[in-house]
């Protein structure tokens, strides 16, 4: 869990007698890790059987692949062949507010907040958002792969940050068209499952509204066509290629 609490057994030899305590300490040494690369320090292990065997706690973290040392009477050891993982993120439900009840329904126009609402998001701290590092820690995305054109694009939220440890990230959300899109997020550079039957994890732009019809100077329109009409209104998405209108 990234919140810490599990305890994890550390087998090998020299560990001194029965209760001598000891300081574990697990890190990826990626440089592109970020927080999931910090060296997490865990001062209260524990020697469990003479010798051989120590425990420690975890601490709150995220990441992958954290190999460990354990120092005791100021000799630390080699780092460990076997690794540790925090477990990846999950996401359970959407919001557009922080009290989790509400459906998520975005204008066209972005910069929306989203609060994504789960499981194993890490702690609170500025080096767990993409604020500092956009590629590397705390991400989402959002995408219909069953739709066409740019209803079908992969849109990435940005300022994504957790605000709640461990169970609540807000990101913002793009421009764009499209509903029923799945959301992601990469913590500590793991990635949610995707589950495209949960409709809960999911969000959609605002069907598109007509205020307003401009026919120029013409009364009426032709019947044969060919007549210029502009529509004003909202929620009609971005000036894109991509962007399929049809009237």
């Amino acid at each position: 869990s990234t919140a810490g609490g599990d305890v994890v057994v550390i087998n090998g030899t020299n560990f001194g007698p029965k209760g001598t305590v000891a300081i574990g300490r697990y890190q990826n040494n990626d440089p592109g890790a970020l927080l999931s690369g910090a060296s997490y320090i865990q001062r209260n292990c524990s020697v469990v059987v003479q010798s051989t065997v120590a425990e420690c706690t975890t601490v709150a973290g995220v990441g992958a692949y954290h190999k460990w040392t354990i120092t005791i009477a100021s000799q630390r050891s080699a780092h460990s062949k076997d690794t540790t993982s925090y477990k990846p993120p999950e996401v359970l439900s959407l919001s557009r507010f922080s009290d989790r009840k509400t459906i998520v329904t975005l204008q066209t126009n972005g910069s929306q907040p989203v609060y994504v609402n789960g499981t194993n998001f890490g702690p609170v701290t500025i080096s767990n958002a993409s604020v500092e590092s956009p590629s590397n820690q705390v991400n989402a995305s959002y995408q219909n792969s069953h739709l066409l054109h740019l209803s079908g694009n992969l849109y990435r939220a940005f300022n994504c940050r957790v605000v709640i440890p461990h169970v609540q990230i807000l990101c913002y959300s793009v421009a764009g068209v499209g509903y029923r899109q799945l959301w992601r997020v990469v913590v500590g550079l793991q990635e949610s499952r995707a589950d495209n039957d949960d409709a809960n994890v999911t969000s959609s732009y605002l069907t598109p509204v007509i205020e307003h019809i401009q026919t120029g100077s013409l009364a009426t329109l032709d019947s044969a066509g060919g007549d210029q009409v502009t529509l004003r209104g909202s929620n009609f998405g971005p000036a894109n290629e991509r962007n399929v209108v049809n009237a």
